[in-house]
């Protein structure tokens, strides 16, 4: 998302530069096939756009200062086509196939060069508002810019759960932890910001870089994630900073032969101290896989189970390496996780399997045969959704035609943010609000003292009475269950039964060596 969305950034500039042909239709290439690998970054896209054409206008009509302002008189064409040309290709609204066939034919025609000027302007404002109109295009960034600085309910005829309030990294973050991510420390921002200045007031193109900039500065709002669209901006700039105060001494230096060793003597060392704190970040940055070599290998298995049609349901999280290893598809993942949460974390929270087989069935086929829109707005429309799913508890529920098979997934380690999780179908759709208080602690146990049992949460079991103790609370445990595999592979369970009128569960997996507590 970010390569392509800097390689977008330097055709621009490329246009800018070489008033030619040739660089807008490297600038389309890019343009066109961007969404298909990160569709949320546009809006970024559409904002350089914007600047780019207000600066080639500006150029063209001679307001700015540019010494390639004569040279961008005499290839006017350049900027009538970089307008039309790009104005179509960001028109996501049409079809792909729509679009690069407007293109060619455009290209073809201003090729033959069999347009005049004023017919060439008049096409480009046309399209460019067109754009503007048809793409709803200052709405649309104002309206995802107040949705990423939203943290509520996605409210409308029903109320789901915004999964950016679960998103570490789209969490508001402080502007020592903004500063330290774009450029290593507050002192390194600070610099790279004036450098950006400087660049911008010594060579005005780029001012296209602006969105880049802004957008890493409203991480502070958006989220840890924003910060990485600054960074080769701020690192380009603080460079040219450099370059420019390394000028500065060398002209105080009065010995002809130490000047520019001097002037690359200090650039090197300022840059140097610059990257310092970001390599030792770097150094301590040590975080797990993804997946683990026992995961990959079960995905892998699937894949040779299940056909490249069928589906598997688990959380977003795991998504892409769902699709990777096992070749299946998913409702949700990494770039795809709206009002569908909703129907995920019900299969994971029902207590009924007939209605974790119904849902599954119809959550898929209804998918696929609604041309993949959202299911759980299709499926709910015009109904109540806690109707549906009593509903689908029953086995006489008429199901869609069957044309696939459907997988769960649930990995052991999803037991870490299963609590988070359930926050998504443990809602009222009719009303946000919370069906029940969930309990669900998982913790390995780190001592035990005769019959108490201490878990890592600090929360402790009496084995004994039946009993779990946690912040000054004492709640009876219904039951007490050991789950193990044999040596086939095969699961036992044993129960122990303590008070009839208990609210808590207290589970051991023996094979991993946890504990988990939970509401009945």
């Amino acid at each position: 998302s970010v390569l392509l969305q800097f390689m977008i950034f330097y055709s621009f500039v490329k246009i800018i530069y070489e008033k030619s042909i040739f660089s807008v239709v490297v600038a389309l290439f890019w343009v066109l096939i961007y969404p298909f690998f990160y569709s949320q970054g546009l809006l970024i896209t559409y904002a350089m756009f914007i600047l780019l054409v207000i600066y080639m206008f500006l150029e063209h009509q001679g307001v700015l200062n540019s010494s390639e302002t004569k040279k961008f008189k005499e290839n006017a064409i350049s900027f009538y086509m970089a307008t039309t040309l790009i104005s179509i290709a960001l028109m996501v609204s049409l079809s792909i196939e729509l679009r690069v066939v407007l293109l060619a034919g455009l290209l073809i025609v201003l090729f033959k060069g069999k347009l005049e000027e004023k017919k060439l302007l008049m096409i480009s404002a046309l399209s460019f508002v067109a754009f503007l109109y048809f793409g709803n295009i200052i709405a649309v960034i104002i309206e995802k810019a107040v949705s990423y600085a939203d943290r509520g309910l996605d409210e409308g005829a029903l109320h789901f759960y915004q999964v950016v309030q679960t998103v570490r990294e789209a969490g508001a973050i402080p502007f020592e932890t903004m500063a330290n991510r774009i450029s290593g420390s507050q002192v390194g921002l600070v610099l790279s910001l004036a450098g950006y200045i400087l660049l911008v007031l010594r060579h005005k193109v780029f001012i296209v870089a602006l969105p880049l900039i802004g957008v890493g500065i409203f991480s502070l709002v958006g989220g840890l994630r924003f910060t990485v669209y600054a960074v080769p901006i701020a690192a380009i700039s603080v460079v040219y900073l450099f370059f420019f105060l390394g000028d500065l001494i060398k002209s105080k230096i009065e010995d002809k032969k130490m000047q520019t060793p001097v002037k690359y003597l200090f650039v090197t060392l300022a840059t140097g101290a610059m990257l310092y704190p970001n390599i030792k970040h770097i150094e301590e940055y040590l975080v797990p896989t993804v997946l683990n070599k026992s995961e990959v290998q079960d995905l892998v298995k699937l894949g040779k189970i299940a056909s490249s049609k069928d589906y598997t349901l688990t959380w977003w999280d795991y998504g892409y390496p769902i699709w990777y290893y096992s070749n299946t598809n998913t409702l949700i993942d990494g770039g795809k996780h709206t009002h569908d949460n909703y129907i995920i974390s019900n299969l994971l929270l029902s207590a009924s399997p007939q209605q974790v087989s119904n849902l599954s069935k119809l959550a898929v086929e209804t998918y696929v045969d609604s041309n993949y829109s959202m299911v759980a707005d299709t499926i709910f429309k015009d109904k109540n959704p806690e109707t549906l799913l009593d509903a689908l508890e029953k086995k006489s529920y008429v199901l869609p035609p069957k044309t696939r098979d459907v997988y769960l997934y649930l990995p052991y380690r999803m037991l870490h943010i299963f609590p988070t999780v359930a926050v998504f179908g443990n809602l009222d759709l009719t009303t946000g609000k919370a069906k029940r208080p969930l309990v669900f602690y998982p913790a390995r146990a780190i001592t035990q003292k005769k019959n108490i049992v201490t878990l890592q949460n600090g929360i402790q079991f009496d084995v004994q009475s039946g009993y779990v103790f946690s912040k000054n609370q004492k709640e009876k445990v219904k039951r007490f269950l050991v789950t193990s595999l044999d040596k086939q592979g095969n699961i036992e369970i044993k129960s122990q039964f303590y008070h009839a009128d208990g609210g808590m569960i207290v589970l051991y997996m023996k094979s991993y060596g946890e504990f988990v507590v939970m509401d009945v």
